[in-house]
């Protein structure tokens, strides 16, 4: 997992990179990753930009019944 913070006059940028653990993994460490992804969004100020881009190796198909309510924007004020 990788953070970076990008910081300009107008706004600050805080990028997180990260990869989740294939379901093959054990539990914990399936756990300890969300875990630790929690704590660094939760470290970012509410003002700020907040970019993640990951790999969660979610397993999809063909069905879009989900979308619409895990596919969207997030912004926060």
């Amino acid at each position: 997992m990788m953070e970076v913070r990008f910081a300009s006059l107008q706004s600050k940028l805080t990028m997180i990179v990260a990869s989740a653990p294939t379901n093959e993994a054990n539990n914990s460490k399936k756990d300890c990753f969300y875990y630790n992804l929690n704590d660094l969004v939760n470290y970012v100020a509410e003002h700020e930009i907040l970019n993640i881009c990951s790999d969660l190796n979610a397993k999809v198909g063909n069905s879009h019944r989900y979308a619409p309510e895990v596919i969207k924007w997030f912004w926060r004020h």
